[in-house]
């Protein structure tokens, strides 16, 4: 299989489904479960960087919502220190691979 799969190849290029959870309510602790954008961002720099197409999904469709304190911009402070989630966040091209507005003035 991956004989068939090449990077310097443009008509058979790597691809890469990511798969964000829509959001919910836990049931175990009534709490909304959102994505963490970390976990979607750090991998997608990675995939992106290596030469992966990328296409980013969530099993029901329709908008994604990243749990507060995954934002760096969220007064929390809990992920202030991740610059490669602010930069997708705050970046115009990227929002909308999740069907995200860009959200600058949180």
């Amino acid at each position: 299989m991956s004989a068939n799969i090449s990077i310097s190849n443009p008509e058979n290029p790597k691809k890469v489904l990511m798969i964000a959870a829509n959001p919910a309510v836990s049931e175990s602790t009534g709490w909304p479960v959102r994505f963490w954008w970390s976990e979607l961002t750090h991998p997608y720099w990675v995939f992106t960087e290596h030469g992966y197409e990328v296409e980013i999904a969530s099993p029901n469709g329709g908008d994604l919502e990243a749990d507060s304190w995954s934002d760096p911009r969220d007064e929390s402070g809990y992920s202030v220190y991740d610059i490669l989630s602010l930069g997708f966040i705050e970046s115009p091209s990227m929002c909308p691979l999740l069907k995200i507005p860009n959200r600058s003035t949180k």
